[in-house]
C-alpha cells in the first residue's frame, strides 16, 4: 500500500524485462526464525538466482545468510555486518542541513523527527543526519522529540498526536518517509493548526502523491524508480558473470520545498 513500493517495483519490473530476467516480488514474515526459514526455502528451491533487498536493517541476518551461502544479491543501503556487497546508498546529510536551514529561515526551530523501526538503516541514517544538522545550525537535540514509528500514514498520525500532546510541542516535524508525513499532516489539521504556518511538516522519498497532499508536502526527493533499476542492472551483471563497473552507487536526495513548510520569514514575523 506504500506508494514508495509502487515506484520501486515499477523500476524493478522494467529493468528486469530489459535484462531478460523474471521478477518475483515477495515479502518474508516478521521474526527471526520465520524470516530465516523463508529465505532458506527460496535458496534451497533453486528457483531464485539472486535477490534485491530493500529496507535493510543495521544488523541484517538476511544479508549475512545470503553472503554465507554465496547467493548473489544487491541492496538499498549498507548494513553494519561488515559485508561489502553491491548496493545503492542514499546519503542525506547535506539535504537535511539544507532543510533545517530552510525551516530556521521560516521561523521553525523546535524540530521533531518521526522515524521508522529502531533497527532500520534508513531510520539510523536519517536520525543521525538530522541531529548533525541541528548541531550545525546551533539548535538543541531533544531526545523526547525523536520517536520511532512503522513508516505508515497511521503510524505518522499517531506519532504526531503524541508530539502535539506534549507540554512544549515541536513546531516542525520531519518524517522518515512521505507516507508517515501524510499521517502527521492529518494529525496537525485535527489539532486545529495550519500546516506550513503554525507547524511545518516534511517527508522523505519524493513520491508523486507528495505534490498533491493538502498542503503539498516538502520532501527530500530520491529517485526511487531509478534506484530500483540500478539494483537490477547490478544484479544482472553479477548473474551474467561480468565484473561490476560500480559496486557502490551513492545518491544525494534533492530538497523540494512546498507549502507544508512555507511558514513566515523573519521579516514577515516582525
Amino acid at each position: 500500500m506504500d506508494p514508495f513500493f509502487s515506484e520501486f517495483i515499477a523500476g524493478l519490473g522494467d529493468a528486469a524485462v530489459e535484462n531478460q530476467l523474471d521478477l518475483l516480488v515477495s515479502s518474508s514474515p516478521a521474526g527471526d526464525n520465520d524470516e530465516k526459514r523463508q529465505y532458506k526455502k527460496w535458496v534451497n528451491s533453486h528457483k531464485v538466482d539472486g535477490f534485491i533487498i530493500n529496507r535493510v536493517w543495521v544488523r541484517d541476518q538476511r544479508l549475512q545468510y545470503l553472503h554465507e551461502e554465496g547467493i548473489p544479491f544487491t541492496a538499498l543501503e549498507l548494513s553494519k555486518d561488515g559485508i561489502d556487497y553491491p548496493r545503492v546508498e542514499v546519503t542525506c546529510k547535506q539535504a537535511y542541513q539544507k532543510l533545517v536551514s530552510h525551516l530556521m529561515e521560516k521561523g521553525f526551530r523546535r524540530i521533531a523527527f518521526i522515524g521508522g523501526f529502531e533497527g532500520l538503516k534508513i531510520h539510523h541514517n536519517r536520525s543521525i543526519a538530522i541531529k548533525e544538522a541541528l548541531a550545525i545550525h546551533g539548535l538543541t537535540y531533544e531526545p523526547e522529540l525523536f520517536i520511532s514509528s512503522d513508516l505508515t500514514s497511521l503510524g505518522g498520525y499517531q506519532s504526531a498526536k503524541r508530539l502535539l500532546a506534549m507540554k512544549n510541542p515541536p513546531n516542525a516535524i520531519l518524517c522518515c518517509n512521505d507516507e508517515s508525513a501524510f499521517g502527521a499532516i492529518h494529525a496537525v489539521h485535527e489539532n486545529g493548526l495550519d500546516v506550513g504556518k503554525d507547524l511545518a511538516v516534511a517527508g522523505f522519498d519524493g513520491i508523486q502523491e507528495a505534490a498533491h497532499s493538502q498542503p503539498p508536502l516538502t520532501t527530500l526527493d530520491q529517485p526511487v524508480y531509478q534506484i530500483a533499476r540500478i539494483l537490477v542492472q547490478m544484479l544482472a551483471q553479477i548473474l551474467s558473470g561480468k565484473k561490476l563497473e560500480e559496486s557502490r552507487v551513492v545518491i544525494e536526495p534533492n530538497l523540494i520545498i512546498r507549502e507544508s513548510t512555507n511558514g513566515f520569514s523573519e521579516t514577515e514575523r516582525a
